[in-house]
């Protein structure tokens, strides 16, 4: 997992016990009480997928793109909880902005407010949302799935 090897690439750096699991590391998984510490490791982690993964590792969903291109620009935009920085660094290296508006970095814990937002912003009564995380529409009906060998997206349809 990218985010395991980032993380223990950063610990070991800082003369941390490597953490093999098959659990997703985080944080609060690492088990050190020093803020600074951890905050340094997480700057380590980032700096880490940056420069030595997302070259080389990281694939973009062709066929969603292909999708997307369809609609305007102005009115599409990347919804994610990722890391701003990181998130900001993968928009700009694959020059997502041909594609999308914007990147909104929300926590996607309220999902019904942020789409209130964005059919105000947008001026769109009816949203088309791709998602991976099904748990965030289990109210909503799956229009399609698209799928390949790294990817599953589900199209939603929300009004």
């Amino acid at each position: 997992m990218l985010n395991n090897d980032a993380y223990n690439f950063a610990i070991e750096k800082y003369g941390y016990e490597r953490i093999d699991t098959e659990e997703r590391i985080t944080r609060d998984s690492l088990g050190i009480d020093n803020v600074e510490v951890i905050n340094k490791i997480i700057e380590e982690k980032q700096k880490y997928f940056l420069k030595e993964w997302m070259p080389y590792r990281l694939i973009i969903n062709d066929k969603l793109l292909k999708i997307i291109v369809k609609y305007n620009k102005e009115k599409c935009y990347i919804w994610t909880k990722a890391d701003k920085s990181r998130a900001t660094e993968m928009f700009n290296y694959y020059k997502l902005d041909r594609y999308f508006n914007k990147i909104i970095f929300d926590s996607k814990l309220d999902v019904n407010h942020l789409i209130c937002m964005i059919q105000e912003k947008t001026k769109c009564s009816k949203l088309i949302i791709y998602e991976n995380d099904v748990t965030l529409f289990l109210n909503e009906k799956c229009e399609r799935v698209l799928q390949d060998i790294n990817f599953t997206v589900h199209e939603y349809v929300v009004s």
